[in-house]
């Protein structure tokens, strides 16, 4: 798919130069503004891959204020592209971070260049992001799995434990029975249990077992 770059700007001829030499190169031109304030009330229906923005506009707003205002609510790119080269106005456009800062005139080259340097750093901004986001996911599913891992391992303690409480009792219960009917139930009783226990033992997990267990709980 062609990347979408919107242009603002205003002087029409040099808006529609830049178009062309955008054109030419493959890009996709959805729009042209004049103002800053048209590019915000727009930026979020025409959604571009990036902004190549004059810094002195027509209207209130200009494109370093613009710039700002889709720094914090929008993740585009923006190129500034000014005649402007003084202390004071370069220091504002990079409290905005721009990906590039083109010096009117300016050549074909300049543009293509920039551009793709913008999309590219861009793109890798992005990639930055998701492998944080990513190892951030990884380590809270490590500890979550450590967790639910003690939390398995606690409970297959308590059942044995309480399984040898209630076989010691009946053990200690039989040695008082003088009735060998209630003593041969009881000790059947007893045989159910340590079965019980036996197949407990051997259902408890381990390795990879464990590891799908807790990713399913």
């Amino acid at each position: 798919m062609k990347k979408r770059v919107v242009i603002v700007e205003d002087e029409e001829l040099v808006a529609q130069d830049i178009k062309a030499i955008l054109e030419d190169y493959g890009y996709e031109v959805p729009a042209i503004f004049h103002s800053a304030e048209d590019l915000i009330d727009n930026i979020e229906r025409i959604k571009p891959d990036s902004v190549i923005m004059d810094i002195m506009l027509e209207g209130s707003m200009d494109g370093i204020e613009a710039a700002g205002i889709i720094r914090k609510k929008h993740d585009v790119p923006v190129i500034y592209l000014t005649a402007y080269s003084g202390d004071e106005i370069v220091k504002r456009a990079m409290e905005t971070e721009p990906y590039s800062y083109i010096l009117k005139p300016f050549h074909e080259r300049d543009i293509r260049v920039n551009l793709e340097m913008a999309l590219y750093k861009h793109e890798a901004k992005k990639n930055r992001v998701r492998l944080i986001q990513q190892r951030t996911i990884n380590e809270y599913l490590k500890k979550s799995i450590a967790e639910k891992e003690q939390l398995l391992r606690e409970l297959h303690h308590r059942v044995k434990n309480n399984l040898q409480l209630i076989i010691s009792l009946l053990s200690l219960q039989i040695r008082y029975i003088g009735d060998p009917v209630m003593e041969e139930f009881f000790i059947d009783y007893l045989n159910q249990l340590r079965s019980i226990s036996m197949i407990h033992e051997r259902a408890y997990p381990s390795g990879a077992a464990i590891l799908l267990i807790l990713l399913i709980m």
